[in-house]
């Protein structure tokens, strides 16, 4: 067993878009909780820190959960969820008051949300206005409530060396290139892809060299 003290923060789920978002404000948590063990999870869905977007928070997160359930259903306000663990705080970084209600029941010792205006969080914040914003920036807030910390978000990110060797032999020096990510977790979100085309167009214009980036979700726009 962990002899650290815990720290649970908890999401809904993790998708590409909201997980790099999300990446400044995480890279803060060392900081807020140097001498804790830090966990994150997703209970009702995947988290893309657990696959794809695991190495760029290595050795800030400890681990990273999306296999529990917790969160979904009003029917686990009657059981007693992670009844074997103790969290010296949980941070719930979403405002579905279902799910808040439900994690609140895991043992711990401080528990931060913001949900129906912190209403159930055990710190408040002396001005809420401030808690809007941006997802990153809500999550950092949360942060520094429940650390009672003044961290900043931390630029940049921990790129393994072999995908900068990757991203070097693909995109060699010189040009001056633009990324472009055209898709999106959800399709109805994208914007039609001849405008991305249109705003690639502009650039190469402007002796810019635009880079698509695209997942597996698009590979069908390779033959457009």
């Amino acid at each position: 067993m962990n002899q650290k003290p815990a720290v649970l923060i908890y999401t809904h789920s993790d998708q590409l878009g909201d997980g790099l978002l999300k990446l400044p404000a995480i890279a803060a948590l060392r900081s807020a909780f140097p001498e804790h063990h830090l966990t994150w999870l997703a209970g009702c869905g995947s988290s893309i820190f657990k696959n794809q977007l695991s190495p760029l928070i290595e050795g800030i997160v400890d681990e990273v959960e999306d296999s529990i359930v917790l969160g979904r259903h009003w029917r686990e306000l009657w059981s007693r969820p992670l009844r074997d663990r103790l969290y010296h705080t949980i941070i719930d970084t979403q405002n579905i008051v279902r799910c808040s209600l439900i994690l609140k029941r895991v043992p711990h010792e401080c528990f931060i949300s913001s949900a129906a205006g912190f209403l159930l969080s055990d710190k408040r914040p002396v001005n809420k206005a401030e808690y809007g914003g941006s997802i990153g920036n809500r999550l950092l807030k949360l942060i520094q409530l429940a650390s009672g910390r003044d961290v900043t978000p931390v630029p940049g990110l921990n790129i393994p060396q072999h995908y900068r060797d990757l991203a070097a032999k693909l995109l060699p020096a010189g040009p001056i290139y633009v990324g472009i990510a055209p898709g999106a977790g959800d399709r109805r979100k994208c914007w039609p892809l001849e405008r991305f085309i249109r705003l690639a167009q502009d650039q190469i214009q402007q002796n810019r060299v635009p880079v698509f980036f695209i997942g597996p979700d698009e590979i069908e726009w390779l033959t457009t």
